[in-house]
């Protein structure tokens, strides 16, 4: 089921190059798997876009798409 959420603000910790950690809505999400990827119509000012696989604070598995605006992170979508 996707979730409408674009736009949302999310605390994003990064290991090694990659999201590892996200708070979204006072919960916490640990980053199973990650890949960082770009649209055919991004240009090249457009920030980086990662969808990553992540369990949330009941344990369940989501698949949630990330953007980096600089230092900012945006929640883009969230399927469950």
């Amino acid at each position: 089921m996707l979730r409408a959420v674009a736009g949302e603000h999310v605390d994003m910790r990064v290991e090694r190059g990659r999201p590892a950690l996200f708070g979204w809505r006072g919960e916490t999400y640990l980053v199973r798997g990650a890949k960082e990827y770009r649209p055919a119509d991004a240009g090249e000012a457009d920030g980086a876009l990662w969808r990553v696989q992540a369990t949330g604070p009941d344990g369940g598995l989501g698949v949630y798409e990330l953007r980096r605006e600089g230092d900012t992170w945006q929640l883009s979508a969230a399927w469950s």
